[in-house]
């Protein structure tokens, strides 16, 4: 694999995981007016009116699909876990949180490190690229 596919699958799977953080918003969302519609609702609403709104509202919630989002992301961070476990651990550090459990920012990430975000960057582009390495001499045999 070369290195701009990795950082490609890297980027994607921090995607994944803000659009994850996005939905479970919505689901939430969708839940707690569930639940004050089942409640109360709005004393203008008639109980038919509660009904729809509860049936659409459920209605959003499957159309999140959030299962399905969730298997497709942990596969794409499965082909990756394995590798990133052979990195030392500021390398796998600095991966997992930019990437696989995205922690905000490289910005955000840098400063909670007390790391400048320059610094932040040549290392993680460091440690993507040690990742390469790990995954190119894994799949022709030479790894451990």
């Amino acid at each position: 694999m070369t290195l701009k596919e990795i950082k490609k699958d890297l980027r994607r799977i921090q995607r994944l995981e803000r659009a994850l953080e996005s939905k479970r918003a919505i689901e939430l969302q969708s839940r707690e007016r569930i639940d004050y519609l089942k409640k109360a609702g709005h004393p203008k609403n008639t109980m038919e009116e509660r009904e729809q709104a509860i049936f659409e509202l459920e209605a959003t919630i499957k159309l999140l699909n959030i299962p399905g989002f969730i298997k497709r992301a942990h596969e794409l961070k499965n082909k990756y876990i394995g590798y990133i476990d052979k990195l030392d651990e500021q390398d796998q550090e600095l991966i997992n949180m930019c990437y696989i459990n995205y922690s905000g920012t490289q910005a955000e990430v840098a400063k909670r490190l007390n790391y400048s975000a320059d610094w932040l960057k040549k290392h993680l582009h460091n440690a993507s690229l040690r990742l390469c390495d790990v995954i190119n001499k894994s799949n022709i045999g030479e790894g451990a």
